[in-house]
């Protein structure tokens, strides 16, 4: 399969090849006037590391060299070839809940460079889940309340403290 990768190259992908390395074919070319031309086909043959991007919880949204994939994906890429990932801080806000991105399993940024490795064939995204703690006292004169309303997102599993103090 030929692929054009950039203008002037191109990426031929081998199914079960025998060989990895580079190799070259000389063309020549002759015109209909007779004159003659030649140049040389450098054909590099890589391997193909398999690499899985995810996310913690699976089925969030990430990006892969600027693109959007839901998670998990397989990509096929050459060893040593880079590639920025990407996930959005907040993900799935409904209904008072929310995933909150901590980190990349790799230490790498919210958004990053990533260099294929088989020592490090998967990647993720790791979000932590959050709630929505709103606060109201009713009538809003009746008293004060702690944490301080409108509210504020709190980590799945954490213990919240609430206080109530009557007006006096």
């Amino acid at each position: 399969v030929v692929h054009e990768t950039l203008p002037g190259q191109i990426q031929i992908r081998a199914k079960d090849h025998q060989w990895t390395g580079i190799d070259s074919i000389t063309i020549t070319a002759t015109d209909p006037l007779g004159a003659v031309g030649e140049g040389a086909l450098i054909i590099q043959i890589y391997d193909l590391i398999p690499v899985i991007i995810s996310s913690e919880p699976p089925g969030l949204t990430i990006q892969v060299d600027f693109v959007d994939y839901q998670t998990p994906h397989v990509f096929q890429w050459t060893a040593g070839s880079q590639h920025t990932l990407s996930a959005d801080t907040i993900q799935g806000e409904t209904d008072g809940s929310r995933f909150n991105c901590m980190d990349w399993s790799d230490g790498g940024e919210m958004q990053h460079i990533y260099t294929t490795s088989q020592q490090i064939p998967v990647v993720s995204a790791r979000y932590r889940t959050q709630h929505y703690l709103g606060l109201n006292a009713v009538p809003q004169d009746a008293g004060t309340l702690s944490p301080a309303p409108p509210g504020e997102w709190i980590d799945q599993n954490t213990h919240v403290t609430v206080e109530a103090f009557p007006a006096l």
